[in-house]
């Protein structure tokens, strides 16, 4: 299982509901294509999926397919199966968290999917979808916040995460601690160039099998002529 923690660093509420409303919508996306190329999925209400309590102080919402296989749901993570299996190709309607710990920062997206080559563009898909999550929060807190600093203005640096910790901070989190991972710094780097210089740059990955057979990726920016940007080198990455 492949698991992906969205930082926030904001505590004012109306941001915090709106980055949250950003990960429901990278989990809806992603069920939705999982159910495009899976249509002998059985309807959600016919799998006998049980609905159970939210672990408490925990918010990590996992996709259909581990629905699926576990036959369980909380309800946030129901409500987006079924937004994405209603909208078909269309566009969900994004569920909405009925009560928010004001205390919580950490929001975590589960997959069961990156465990082999047979679904690998499926994969790919995902990932896209979490880091336009990652990039769709930061442009709205730089949209909200136009003082926040630039991300070359030297108050972060690159810096690897541990591996198997897969922590996507915002801008303002990556700020705070002085280090970020590629993904946070690509992220916040198309962000910054879609708000700030109308550049409609995005997130973008490639990719190489180690020899013990895991997979690397490496997060970096595309901007619309093609050409690629690498914050990570320019913040001090080997």
């Amino acid at each position: 299982m492949y698991q992906v923690c969205y930082v926030l660093g904001s505590f004012d509420p109306i941001e915090r509901a709106i980055a949250i409303g950003k990960v429901l919508k990278a989990l809806c996306r992603i069920d939705q294509d999982w159910l495009v190329h899976h249509p002998e999925a059985p309807r959600l209400e016919d799998a006998g999926i049980r609905l159970i309590p939210e672990p408490k102080d925990i918010d990590a919402w996992h996709d259909i397919p581990t629905l699926l296989r576990t036959k369980q749901a909380t309800l946030p993570e129901f409500r987006c199966a079924l937004a994405a299996e209603r909208a078909r190709g269309g566009e969900p309607t994004i569920p909405t968290l009925d009560t928010v710990d004001d205390e919580q920062t950490r929001f975590t997206l589960a997959t069961d999917l990156f465990d082999g080559e047979h679904e690998r563009a499926l994969s790919h898909r995902v990932l896209s979808h979490m880091l336009v999550g990652l990039t769709e929060i930061d442009a709205m807190l730089l949209r909200r916040h136009p003082e926040y600093p630039g991300i070359y203005d030297g108050y972060v640096r690159y810096e690897e995460e541990p591996l198997g910790q897969e922590d996507w901070q915002d801008a303002p989190t990556s700020v705070t601690l002085g280090t970020a991972d590629c993904e946070d710094l690509a992220c916040w780097r198309a962000a910054e160039l879609n708000v700030r210089y109308g550049v409609r740059a995005r997130p973008s990955f490639i990719w190489r099998k180690r020899p013990g057979g895991a997979y690397l990726y490496h997060i970096q920016v595309t901007h619309p002529n093609g050409a690629v940007e690498d914050p990570s080198r320019r913040l001090g990455m080997e």
